[in-house]
């Protein structure tokens, strides 16, 4: 898992009327909670934050938020944006422990061309996202599973897919996660039996 910094400043007003005033100085509301601390009203860096969201996937990124001469490890777990134009409006941080073991949803990428595509099938992907538990700065950004071996009528559950070492599975096992349906009207050739 990536591991980023970002400066931060405590912010002494709250509502409405001083959060619209930060964002038009290019800064995002943000609270910071967690593991039995005092709750934190920060202000962040617009771009800073948009910038650390992009290039490493965001929710799972463990963050070193500086405050001051202090710092504390988070992960961004609310990110409020403007539904419209996507700007970013209010973001939640909550603290970890390096060690801490948290839950956490990553990304499911199906990758290859499965046989029964190259057979006129279609491969669908039901699940899209699994949840996993991991020590904060283990967590993996998505797990990638080669399909390329699926053939009409097969189908991937979450118990088949590789999960990297000290990574546990929350999701349940059986779920199912893409599969190869066999189109209507296809007609299965079935061997016919030897002549004694």
């Amino acid at each position: 898992m990536n591991q980023v910094q970002l400066v931060v400043e405590l912010r002494p007003d709250t509502g409405k009327s001083p959060s619209r005033k930060l964002r038009r100085e290019g800064l995002v509301p943000g609270i910071v909670y967690g593991l039995d601390g005092v709750c934190e009203q920060v202000s962040v860096p617009a771009r800073a934050l948009q910038h650390i969201l992009q290039a490493t996937g965001g929710s799972n990124t463990l963050i070193e938020l500086k405050v001051g001469t202090s710092s504390q490890l988070t992960l961004a777990r609310e990110v409020q944006r403007h539904p419209v134009r996507g700007t970013l409006l209010h973001v939640d941080f909550v603290r970890v422990m390096a060690g801490q073991s948290i839950e956490a949803e990553i990304p499911v990428i199906l990758v290859g061309e499965p046989i029964g595509v190259r057979e006129g099938g279609r491969l669908e992907q039901l699940v899209f996202h699994v949840k996993v538990a991991a020590p904060a700065g283990s967590i993996p950004s998505g797990i990638e599973h080669d399909v390329s071996g699926l053939a009409m009528g097969d189908q991937l559950l979450v118990s088949e897919l590789a999960i990297p070492e000290g990574v546990t599975l929350v999701t349940e096992a059986d779920v199912l996660v893409a599969h190869m349906p066999i189109p209507r009207g296809a007609t299965t050739v079935v061997a016919a039996p030897d002549a004694e």
